[in-house]
């Protein structure tokens, strides 16, 4: 539910300030309007707190400490802060040194004193030159040039000269350190790191002692941040601050500027000003705010989505999964989190209350669908007398065998036997090929895979006209578009010679449907355009651009049938391959095959599910680029 909010103004003494800021973050309802420059930036101690955190981030989970004194936790973020630091640079020193021993490791074990030796007795130049293999004995100098050693790409040579050479297709490497010295080094700078991962594993029970802290001053933060956002007058005398309120939250604010002695009234909102957007909700409806706050904020002007996105997001996702089995392990493992952690709060109990609706949302529409870890029951399955899909099967088989229309005669030359069928039931049944000893229900599965397109489309028109709706006030057009869409899902159909939903489902005839489509696609377009021009005068004229979005928009929805359906055949194949194979690998085969199609599903569902909402749907039904309501108030853990 969104909330309106009223702007008000709170004018105090300078000595109450801090006081009034400390109880207006406990009473949690105002929104203190940002001044252009506030010069505020977070708290060193925040800021070493969050790097304290992101260390132990990486580490291993353990037991943690409870009732840890915060001055102690200060004192272990600072020390943990300053071992990071010291450990991040032995393993850099660590990096350099190794890259350093393979630059001349394959020179060898050269001691210094003895190069020094030649070089200061003999009055030579000892240099050490890498270069590709490959070049000619020619190209190299004959005298005083050594070959020590041979890698895959490079040949290394030592040079003693009387004069430095420089050599065109060679590199000459520097040899700072011996390589003894260098693996002395290595040595001890990783007894170093050790020493130092050991000493950091002493801080991995304070991880939720460091959030604690954090938690605490993040509210500090909040604190100082909001006293920077006032105005001063009378010499410095008073204080001023405005601020948003939510219009049922005005009675909080009235015990807490009498108790600091601080006057409020309320502000006219400057034109163009931008409000803060307000949502207030609680159970599912805030797990589909959680959602909405993914893509955008919903402008002061919008209603709020949430409870549309949530639900939706949880039939697509449900309808992409298409699978009653995964849903069941999806569910199982939601059920064991609930058991493993009953008292989760905040937005990980809300998370883990959207996976459980997802997962029975999956099991209700596989049931609907009769999918079963893409197995193909028989139609004697008393699964399939609670599947809605079936059921329309069957009613659109009887439709033809009554009509003997055109499809029916196609099935008869292909199955001669179904000519002898008396019901729907029988005409599916009549249809069947054996393959490899299974039987397939020819026209069970294509009529199947036309109803699972035409319910997608369906749902997409849909989910279109309800955006449509929500948002017609501010668009007159949207009802005549509605009109229009309703039209176009009647007459396309028969337009195209197939036998929609509406037909064998509902007893709609196909020409009172093809005429009905054709008066509701004029009257909605006629009506879209005339309220269009009367809302926005000749621009609205530009309104019959919209028959392209409207198009694209729902055509988008095909993407739920594309995507069940690819699931559906991946866990099909799996079956099938399984099948031919030794059980022991058959098991393992259709336990890893299964997880993969799974994630696969999942990914998509989320993707898709959530786009569907968030692009095609929005386009109708919200404005976004709003500001989140964010008043001072008091951070819990819960959160």
């Amino acid at each position: 539910m969104r909330v309106d909010l009223k702007k008000f103004i709170f004018i105090g003494p300078l000595k109450v300030k801090e006081t009034f800021f400390k109880e207006a973050q406990k009473v949690g309802v105002i929104d203190f309007a940002e001044k252009r420059k506030s010069g505020f930036s977070h708290s060193e101690e925040l800021e070493a707190i969050v790097s304290a955190i992101k260390v132990l981030r990486k580490q291993p989970p353990v037991e943690q400490l409870e009732d840890v004194n915060p001055s102690k936790a200060k004192r272990f973020v600072h020390k943990l802060n300053a071992l990071w630091e010291k450990l991040e640079a032995d393993r850099q020193r660590l990096i350099d040194l190794q890259n350093n021993w393979h630059e001349v490791h394959s020179f060898g074990y050269f001691p210094p004193e003895k190069i020094e030796a030649i070089e200061r007795d003999g009055k030579m130049h000892v240099q050490f030159f890498s270069g590709r293999i490959g070049i000619s004995k020619e190209q190299l100098p004959q005298e005083g040039f050594i070959q020590i050693s041979t890698g895959e790409e490079l040949a290394h040579y030592i040079s003693i000269a009387k004069e430095r050479r420089v050599l065109p297709k060679m590199v000459e490497v520097q040899i700072d350190k011996p390589l003894s010295e260098l693996e002395a080094e290595i040595e001890e700078v990783k007894d170093h790191i050790h020493e130092r991962e050991e000493e950091l594993k002493a801080y991995l029970p304070y991880n939720d002692a460091f959030h604690e802290l954090l938690l605490e001053q993040s509210n500090l933060d909040s604190l100082a941040e909001a006293n920077l956002r006032v105005e001063s007058g009378l010499d410095g005398q008073l204080f001023m601050a405005t601020g948003w309120v939510p219009v049922d939250d005005i009675d909080e604010i009235k015990p807490l500027c009498k108790k600091s002695k601080v006057f409020f009234d309320e502000v006219l909102i400057g034109k163009g000003e931008r409000i803060p957007t307000c949502l207030k909700n609680s159970g599912f409806h805030r797990v589909g705010e959680d959602l909405v706050h993914i893509y955008d904020t919903p402008s002061p002007e919008d209603k709020d989505p949430s409870l549309w996105v949530v639900g939706f997001f949880a039939l697509f996702f449900a309808i992409i999964i298409n699978d009653a089995g995964y849903g069941t392990i999806f569910l199982l493992m939601s059920l064991y989190f609930w058991f493993k952690f009953p008292n989760l709060k905040g937005l990980k109990r809300r998370f883990l209350t959207l996976v459980t609706t997802l997962s029975i949302g999956c099991i209700v529409w596989g049931v609907l669908s009769n999918s079963y870890f893409g197995i193909d029951l028989s139609l004697d399955n008393p699964l399939r007398k609670v599947s809605v899909v079936n059921w329309l099967v069957e009613q659109k088989a009887a439709y033809h065998l009554n009509l003997k229309d055109d499809v029916y005669s196609d099935w008869v030359e292909k199955y001669p036997q179904v000519e002898q069928a008396t019901s729907g039931k029988e005409f599916l049944a009549e249809a069947v090929e054996v393959k490899n000893g299974k039987e397939s229900y020819i026209v069970v599965n294509k009529f199947s895979g036309y109803i699972l397109l035409e319910l997608a489309l369906l749902i997409g028109v849909l989910h279109v006209c309800v955006g449509m709706a929500r948002y017609l006030r501010s668009n007159w057009a949207m009802g005549g578009w509605i009109l229009f869409i309703i039209g176009a899902y009647l007459y396309v159909p028969v337009h195209l010679n197939y036998t929609s939903i509406v037909q064998f489902g509902f007893g709609m005839s196909r020409d009172f449907a093809q005429l009905l489509g054709i008066e509701l696609m004029i009257v909605g377009l006629s009506i879209a355009l005339i309220l269009s021009v009367v809302q926005h005068r000749l621009l609205g004229l530009l309104e019959i651009a919209t028959v392209i979005q409207i198009l694209g928009d729902i055509l988008s929805y095909l993407r739920l049938y594309a995507l069940g359906l690819a699931g559906g055949i991946m866990a099909a194949t799996i079956n099938e391959m399984a099948d031919a194979l030794p059980l022991v690998v058959s098991v393992i085969l259709i336990a890893f095959a299964h997880i993969f199609n799974m994630g696969l599903a999942i990914m998509g569902g989320v993707i898709h599910g959530l786009r569907l909402n968030f692009l095609e749907w929005y386009h109708y039904c919200f404005e976004g680029g709003g500001k989140q309501f964010q008043p001072l108030r008091i951070k819990t853990k819960d959160e």
